[in-house]
């Protein structure tokens, strides 16, 4: 953006002089800003976390993103990622369990724009469900 000012200058006699300054303001490449707050999860379901992703310089839908889970034997990371819309500031992080798995983790994600990596963390709860008993009639 460009902005011309002019600066006029008068003495006691009333004489004036006028003087003109261009200023230019370049453009910065902001970083990405989200929030994700803390999450309750259910044993054995696929828990998503949806979270919008606010940058005035580009999509969020060609960003890079990231994640770690600090309990692994609660979620498969290799099966778990996330989903990103064109057009769209919204993104998606399914979290794949592993089965009958209960407990409380960190999980860290981070967003990567051209030029800057933003880092946040929230903590999951995976809640334990009641499940049915499991048994085997050996042969006789």
């Amino acid at each position: 953006s460009i902005a011309t000012i002019d600066v006029v200058v008068e003495d006691d006699g009333g004489a004036t002089t006028t003087k003109t300054f261009t200023i230019t303001v370049n453009p910065v490449n902001d970083e990405p800003e989200f929030a994700i707050s803390d999450q309750q999860a259910t044993e054995d379901v696929t828990h998503t976390v949806v979270f919008s992703v606010d940058d005035e310089e580009g999509p969020v839908s060609e960003f890079e993103y990231g994640f770690v889970v600090s309990n692994l034997s609660l979620f498969n990371q290799d099966a778990s990622g996330f989903v990103t819309a064109n057009g769209s500031d919204t993104v998606t992080l399914n979290l794949v369990p592993k089965a009958n798995q209960f407990g409380t983790a960190s999980v860290t994600v981070t967003v990567t724009d051209n030029e800057h990596v933003v880092v946040k963390a929230f903590t999951i709860t995976v809640n334990a469900v009641n499940d049915a008993p499991a048994f085997t009639i050996a042969p006789q």
